[in-house]
């Protein structure tokens, strides 16, 4: 028989989605068990078909708060970045250290759902994400070379948005503490937006 709406109470999608997000903590995506998640959060496999058809829209739903708020502030950087008037280089610097200590902090307040994200990375829905967190990047980079004489193509820019989502990620995945992490942040930054100058001709 097909459930009512509003017959299944609201929270238990909230403990559904705590118990899911210590099961993908845990096991991963791959070995995580619906049952044992169900069993977890006190509830039937019913109530979180009610909610969710499969895990693989469960787990989306966990990481989700995450990956939102990594597009959001990759979003509010890019905005900034191109409103910006000032030619010093040490304004834009601080401007990508201000948006990289924002990812830092969300990924140290969500510790679990950071972690469910990088040890899922071959997840079709994580990889899609840092495929678009890349695809953004690139876009904006040709947006801010657009004007400038370069050495940029496609294949030089594409390697840089790599390096610029592997130096965010190498930083998170270490076992450094919160001020440890955006101190080497800030240095690697200061190291690539060296490298991105040096390709523009004089």
């Amino acid at each position: 028989m097909t459930r009512k709406k509003g017959s299944v109470p609201t929270q238990t999608r909230e403990k559904l989605l705590a118990s899911a997000t210590e099961e993908f903590y845990e096991y991963g995506f791959e070995k995580a068990s619906l049952r044992r998640i169900c069993a977890k959060a006190e509830v039937t496999t019913g109530a979180l078909y009610f909610f969710f058809q499969n895990k693989e829209e469960l787990f989306k739903e966990v990481i989700k708060p995450i990956t939102n708020f990594i597009n959001e502030k990759m979003e509010e950087h890019f905005t900034a970045e191109l409103s910006s008037s000032s030619q010093n280089p040490i304004k834009e610097e601080n401007e990508d250290i201000r948006a990289g200590e924002e990812i830092i902090d969300a990924c140290f307040t969500n510790k679990m759902l950071c972690d469910i994200l990088l040890g899922n990375r071959e997840h079709p829905y994580v990889s899609g994400f840092f495929d678009g967190l890349m695809e953004k990047l690139d876009k904006q980079t040709m947006l801010l070379a657009k004007d400038s004489s370069s050495n940029f193509d496609h294949g030089i820019v594409h390697w840089f948005s790599h390096l610029q989502v592997e130096m965010v990620i190498y930083v998170i995945s270490h076992d450094y503490d919160i001020i440890t992490a955006k101190k080497q942040l800030s240095i690697m930054i200061k190291f690539l937006r060296s490298g991105f100058k040096s390709l523009f001709e004089e």
